[in-house]
């Protein structure tokens, strides 16, 4: 079973704990990316550590980066639990995963999006006034709730877990970002001032002046799963493309539309999604 690689500096003060997640899905690099820059910077000195510890996991899924894939045989972010049988690789990685999140107190999981020109959001799956203001810190531009809600109230496959459900089953703070497209340069940009935020936030780092946060906040309400039935979106739609009320999103072979039901967004929109995968999600304001 193929070990992860794991990468942990401590600073001078005991602190808080803070585990930064990479490559959950083989094709999204910003957050390797992300890490291995901060990497360096902690090992010439360049960024100092105060207080606390910090452990970097910059390729959680390396067959599926190998590959250039989102993954091999399951979606590791949606097994992200304890696996007593580790039939596949991913579920070994899976539970090395659960491993370093038991050892922590907060996680940050940087993702990118499927298509150019997409908007990064950060996820705040289980809102308290901590993870509210953190998530403010990071300054991406949109923070979208009720993720798990959304989820309680779909046809998602009872045990679809992921890193930030599972955090929360263990008592831990957790957000992830979604940073931008995989392949645009501003997303590794904006995936490495999401850690620098989040240690300044925990006050791990030193503090630096920062423009004062200006965030929208979303909330999820509609997974979409492409089913056999053929079908196409209306038009190419992007990452948080706004919606209004009763806007067609896509439309079935068979004539069915699907619409939005509220004003709102739509949210990672996977054109070349299978039967079986989610092709899109929907966000109210």
């Amino acid at each position: 079973m193929t070990k992860l690689e794991l990468f942990k500096y401590t600073g001078v003060e005991q602190g808080p704990k803070l585990l930064v997640l990479g490559a959950i899905h083989g094709n999204e690099p910003a957050g390797t990316i992300a890490i291995e820059k901060l990497r360096q910077q902690l090992d010439s000195g360049l960024v100092k550590l105060l207080k606390g510890s910090v452990c970097f996991m910059p390729i959680c899924n390396p067959l599926a980066k190998d590959k250039d894939v989102r993954f091999i045989e399951h979606n590791l972010n949606r097994i992200l639990n304890r696996h007593e049988n580790e039939i596949t690789q991913e579920h070994g990685f899976a539970n090395q995963i659960c491993d370093a999140i038991d050892n922590t107190d907060y996680i940050l999981d940087i993702h990118s999006t499927h298509l150019e020109g997409d908007l990064p959001t950060v996820f705040n799956d289980f809102v308290t006034d901590e993870t509210s203001s953190w998530a403010n810190a990071l300054n991406i531009g949109t923070v979208i709730t009720s993720w798990r809600d959304m989820l309680n109230e779909s046809d998602a496959p009872a045990d679809f877990s992921d890193t930030v459900n599972y955090a929360h089953l263990k008592g831990k703070k957790a957000l992830l970002v979604e940073a931008g497209y995989h392949y645009e340069p501003q997303a590794e940009d904006l995936a490495y001032q999401s850690i620098i935020n989040t240690l300044e936030f925990l006050g791990m780092i030193e503090q630096t002046e920062k423009q004062i946060p200006n965030n929208d906040v979303a909330h999820m309400y509609k997974i979409v799963f492409k089913t056999e039935e053929t079908g196409a979106f209306v038009k190419d739609w992007k990452h948080m493309d706004e919606v209004n009320c009763g806007d067609v999103i896509a439309k079935l072979d068979n004539g069915e539309e699907l619409k939005a039901e509220y004003d709102g967004y739509v949210v990672i929109p996977f054109p070349t999604a299978k039967a079986g995968e989610e092709w899109f999600y929907l966000a109210k304001k």
